[in-house]
């Protein structure tokens, strides 16, 4: 057996198989691409055929979605280095061809000659954490389930327009009782059209509103009820108020409350997971996060302690591949539009960050700019305001104190307390100047 020979396996990861391919330096192509599907048969082949090859091997696969886990975890079991690499390195991966050949077997013969390229600064696969893992599907299956509620939501106030005009903006705040349903959307199951309001006296509307919220355990206001009983009797509906038009509004309004019941029951897991986790005391205990905020920020962040660097920690938010100056400012420093970014976490801390801000925003953003960055500076570091002082305590990258000060600036980035500075920062760069000012 030659033991100094190095053999690099792509593989070209699909939902229910494979494809594999193993090549070794000067072009040797060891495995021609072939098929692997995703059964225990199927991977018990593939790793007795991976034994027989000599000498030194590397698995290498991009993190496809979820595919990847099945193949990753049954070779990384059997004893093999198993390297699992962000898919843009690959696609970005000349392979020293001027054809863009795309298929599978074609993939799986660049990956390996991907990993052969950058055989030294391969990381090995070492496996998730079970709760991190469970924490981050419950926070994607929570994005969908809102986004879902949204578009219910949108639908139901549509048809209320018709029969209740104004229904939606009834009260003035959007409460909700302890099953995680909105205030208005209960009160519009019960009071579907403007004549179930319009038609009663104000006495005996306030004696039955009174009545609905202790039953379904909302707070009772007399003025809340004067002003709905005013808005149905100067409302103008279009649909009439017959049993059709109450099937519409008890059919929407049961299906959104439905979803919030989802969200109700993925909330409460959520939280359950993440206080299984090391760092949810620090996080639950700033300024401004919440039982959902909280989880999110770790199930997206994961554990900080993976970051080797500054760089890399910033690249999680939004990282920066290619910048352009907009303007210069009269400050130090300048804003930059990012060309490249994980849209995820970006979204959430800086909105409308696709559009070109004019030259009066410019300047008015790097004004609340440098004020946010002050903020984030007393709030990490309140006895001094010092960064530097912060940045001398977080050099200790493998250290609670490194975790505990990536966490907050990425929790201040995530929830300003200042909504209005959070709004007007739009400039994905904020990310960097804040990280690097604040903690690193």
């Amino acid at each position: 057996m030659n033991t100094g020979t190095i053999t690099a396996v792509g593989i070209d990861v699909s939902k229910h198989k494979s494809t594999v391919a193993a090549r070794r330096p000067g072009g040797e192509v060891v495995l021609l691409p072939f098929d692997v599907e995703h059964t225990a048969e199927g991977l018990k082949k593939l790793i007795t055929k991976l034994r027989e090859l000599d000498g030194e091997i590397r698995i290498v696969m991009e993190h496809t979605g979820m595919y990847w886990r099945s193949i990753a975890m049954t070779l990384k079991e059997a004893g093999f280095y198993v390297s699992v690499v962000n898919a843009i390195l690959i696609h970005n991966f000349s392979d020293n061809s001027i054809r863009k050949v795309k298929t599978d077997r074609a993939d799986a013969m660049k990956i390996a000659n991907y990993g052969l390229t950058f055989w030294s600064d391969l990381q090995e696969y070492a496996g998730e954490d079970e709760n991190r893992q469970l924490l981050k599907i419950q926070s994607r299956l929570y994005e969908r389930t809102a986004t879902t509620a949204g578009m219910l939501r949108n639908g139901l106030i549509s048809l209320l327009d018709q029969t209740f005009p104004g229904a939606n903006k009834l009260f003035r705040d959007e409460s909700r009782n302890s099953k995680g349903h909105v205030k208005w959307i209960d009160f519009v199951l019960r009071f579907w059209h403007k004549e179930c309001v319009a038609a009663l006296s104000l006495a005996t509307f306030t004696d039955t509103f009174q009545k609905w919220c202790k039953r379904t355990g909302y707070k009772f206001s007399a003025s809340d009820a004067e002003r709905i009983h005013a808005i149905a009797r100067n409302a103008v509906a279009t649909l009439p108020k017959n049993d059709s038009t109450k099937l519409l509004i008890t059919q929407a309004t049961n299906s959104l409350n439905a979803i919030y019941d989802s969200l109700q029951a993925i909330r409460t897991e959520m939280d359950r997971l993440a206080s299984m986790l090391p760092e949810y005391e620090l996080v639950m205990g700033m300024e401004g996060i919440g039982k959902v905020t909280g989880p999110q920020l770790m199930a997206e962040v994961g554990d900080v302690r993976r970051f080797s660097h500054k760089g890399a920690l910033v690249d999680s938010v939004g990282g920066i591949t290619r910048t352009r100056p907009v303007s210069r400012l009269p400050a130090p420093g300048c804003v930059f539009l990012l060309e490249g970014h994980k849209a995820r976490l970006r979204r959430q801390a800086l909105p409308d960050t696709d559009r070109r801000p004019t030259g009066s925003e410019i300047f008015e953003r790097a004004r609340r700019l440098r004020a946010m960055t002050a903020a984030c500076r007393r709030a990490l570091c309140p006895s001094s305001g010092d960064g530097d002082a912060m940045g001398r305590r977080a050099r200790s990258k493998t250290g609670p104190g490194y975790a505990a000060h990536a966490m907050q600036a990425l929790t201040l980035l995530h929830t300003s307390q200042e909504a209005s500075i959070r709004k007007a920062v739009m400039c994905p760069n904020a990310v960097l100047h804040i990280l690097e000012e604040c903690c690193l």
